[in-house]
C-alpha cells in the first residue's frame, strides 16, 4: 500500500516540476517576503508581525492557485496512468492529498524562512522557531479551503471564474490599499487590539493568535482546528477528472444578436470557420479562462479610485486614463488564444484549405467580440454612472477603438500559433510583450490626456474617431493581402 502511494505521489510531484519549475518560484517568494518583512520588523509587535508574515505568505500562495499550479490541482495530469494502477480509490486520494501538501509546504517555505530569520527582537527563540510550522499549518488550511472551493465550483465555470476574479481583486486591494496601511498593525500586541470580530474570518489571524501577548488559553486550539479542517478537506475531496464543459455560456447568449450582425458585416467568408470555432470554444477552455478572466478585475478595481474624486477635470482625466489603459491587457488575452485543452485536434486547422491570415483574422475578430466589446460596455456604464453619460459616450468609443488598434498591432507578437493549438501551460511560452505593452501604455496615457482636455464637443469626438477607423480598415486589408506574414504553426 505504502509503495503504491509513494509511486503516485512521485508522479504528481514530477508533473508539478515539469509544468512549473519550483526553484524560480521559491526564489521570487523568498525575495518578496524578505523585503516586506525587513521593512516592517522594526515597528511591529510579535502578534502584528506574525499576522503580516502569514498574510504575505498566504497571498504568495494564492497566486499559483490562479496560474500554473491551478491545473495540477483541478485536473490530475496523470489521471489515466494512475487509474490504470492496481490502487484503490482511498490510496489515490491519499497520494493526491500528500502531493498537494508537499507542494503547498514547498511554496510556503520560500516566504516563511525569511520571515522567521527576520523576526523582530520581541520574539523569543521558541516563538521565532514557531513561525515556520505555524505558517505551514496556515498554508495547509488555506490550500484545503481553496481546493475545496475549486472542486465545488468545477462544474460551474462561470462561478469559478467569478470566484477567481474576486480572489484576484482581493489580492490587488491587499497590495494597493493594505501595504500602505501596514503601520496600523504597529500597536497590535493582543487579540483585543484586532478590533472587529470579522477579522477572524481570515486564516492568517487563526495562526497568529498564539503569538499574542497574554493570549487566552484557547488561542493554540484555533490553528490546530484549522489544520485538521484543511487536512480533512484535502483527504476527503474526490479525485479530479478532466471533463469537457458543455452548454452555452451566458455571455455567448447575450452576444448572440451582435455575433450575427458581425458575421454579416465584418467577418469575411474565409474567416468564418476560425471565428465560429474560437467564439464557441473559448468559454469552454477552463484553464484559459481561469488564467485570463481574473485580469478583468484590474481595470475595474481602479474605478474605485474615481469614487473619492469630486466632479471636475481631475476625475474626468482619471476616468479617461482608465478607459484607454484598460485595453492594454488585451494582448495578454491574445497570447492565450492558441491555448486549448484539446490542442491535439489542431489537425482540423492544419488541414483547413484556408490561408493562415484568414485563420488568424477569424480568431482576432472572435476575441474582439468575446473580450473587447463586453469590457468596454461595462466601462462605459461605469464611466457614465461616475461622471456623466455625455462624457462616457464621447470617450469610451475612442478608447475602444484604441484598444482594437493595440490588439491588432500586437496580435502576431502575442498569438504565436494557430488558435486553440497549444496546451494551456505553454500559452505564454517565449513571449516578450514588455516592449509593445510599454509603448501602448505611453500612447494610452497621451491619448487619455488629450481626449479629456480637447474632446469636449461631439464634432471633435467624431473627428477623432476617423483616424482609428481608417487604421483598422487599412490594417485589416493588409492582413488579407499578406497572409504569409502570419506565424507558422509549431510542429
Amino acid at each position: 500500500m505504502l509503495r503504491r502511494i509513494r509511486a503516485l505521489v512521485l508522479a504528481h510531484l514530477a508533473a508539478w516540476r515539469a509544468a512549473d519549475p519550483p526553484l524560480t518560484v521559491l526564489a521570487v517568494h523568498a525575495l518578496i517576503s524578505a523585503v516586506l518583512c525587513g521593512l516592517t520588523r522594526g515597528f511591529l509587535e510579535p502578534l502584528g508581525y506574525a499576522l503580516f508574515a502569514f498574510t504575505v505568505s498566504g497571498a504568495l500562495l494564492v497566486l499559483p492557485f490562479l496560474g500554473e499550479l491551478g491545473f495540477l490541482l483541478r485536473d490530475d495530469p496523470a489521471s489515466e496512468w494512475s487509474r490504470a494502477l492496481p490502487a484503490t480509490g482511498r490510496e489515490q486520494r491519499a497520494a493526491r492529498a500528500l502531493a498537494v501538501v508537499v507542494i503547498l509546504w514547498a511554496l510556503a517555505l520560500g516566504s516563511l524562512v525569511p520571515a522567521a530569520l527576520l523576526a523582530p527582537e520581541g520574539f523569543t527563540a521558541l516563538g521565532r522557531m514557531a513561525i515556520v510550522p505555524a505558517g505551514l499549518g496556515a498554508a495547509l488550511a488555506l490550500g484545503g479551503i481553496l481546493l475545496a472551493v475549486q472542486q465545488v465550483l468545477a462544474r460551474r465555470p462561470a462561478l469559478l471564474s467569478l470566484a477567481h476574479t474576486a480572489l484576484f481583486a482581493g489580492l490587488l486591494l491587499l497590495a494597493v490599499v493594505g501595504l500602505p496601511k501596514v503601520r496600523l498593525l504597529a500597536g497590535v500586541a493582543e487579540l483585543s487590539d484586532l478590533g472587529a470580530p470579522l477579522v477572524w474570518l481570515a486564516p492568517p489571524v487563526w495562526f497568529a493568535a498564539p503569538f499574542a501577548a497574554g493570549g487566552p488559553f484557547w488561542a493554540p486550539f484555533v490553528p490546530i482546528g484549522a489544520v485538521v479542517l484543511g487536512a480533512g478537506l484535502l483527504g476527503l475531496l474526490p479525485l479530479p477528472r478532466s471533463a469537457p464543459l458543455r452548454g452555452r455560456d451566458a455571455l455567448g447568449t447575450l452576444l448572440e444578436p451582435l455575433r450575427r450582425l458581425v458575421v454579416r458585416t465584418w467577418v469575411r467568408r474565409e474567416e468564418r470557420a476560425s471565428f465560429e470555432l474560437v467564439f464557441d470554444a473559448l468559454p469552454h477552455e477552463r484553464e484559459t479562462n481561469l488564467r485570463t478572466r481574473p485580469l478583468v478585475a484590474l481595470p475595474l478595481l481602479f474605478l474605485l479610485a474615481a469614487f473619492d474624486r469630486e466632479p471636475g477635470p481631475e476625475r474626468d482625466g482619471l476616468l479617461a486614463l482608465l478607459l484607454f489603459a484598460a485595453g492594454i491587457y488585451l494582448p495578454v488575452l491574445a497570447a492565450h488564444v492558441p491555448a486549448s485543452a484539446s490542442h491535439r485536434a489542431r489537425w482540423i486547422l492544419d488541414g483547413a484549405p484556408l490561408p493562415l491570415g484568414a485563420l488568424q483574422g477569424g480568431a482576432f475578430k472572435a476575441l474582439v467580440l468575446r473580450a473587447l466589446v463586453p469590457l468596454y460596455l461595462v466601462l462605459f456604464l461605469f464611466a457614465g454612472a461616475l461622471a456623466d453619460w455625455s462624457f462616457a459616450a464621447r470617450i469610451a468609443p475612442l478608447a475602444a477603438l484604441f484598444a482594437l488598434a493595440t490588439l491588432r498591432r500586437s496580435w502576431f507578437a502575442s498569438a504565436k500559433d494557430l488558435p486553440l493549438s497549444l496546451p494551456p501551460e505553454r500559452a505564454a511560452e517565449g513571449l516578450n510583450l514588455s516592449g509593445p505593452l510599454f509603448g501602448a501604455a505611453m500612447l494610452a496615457t497621451l491619448f487619455a490626456v488629450l481626449a479629456a482636455k480637447l474632446l469636449t464637443t461631439w464634432p471633435l469626438a467624431l473627428a477623432a474617431l476617423a483616424p482609428l477607423i481608417a487604421h483598422e480598415l487599412l490594417l485589416g486589408r493588409a492582413w488579407r493581402r499578406a497572409p504569409a506574414a502570419a506565424p507558422q504553426a509549431n510542429p
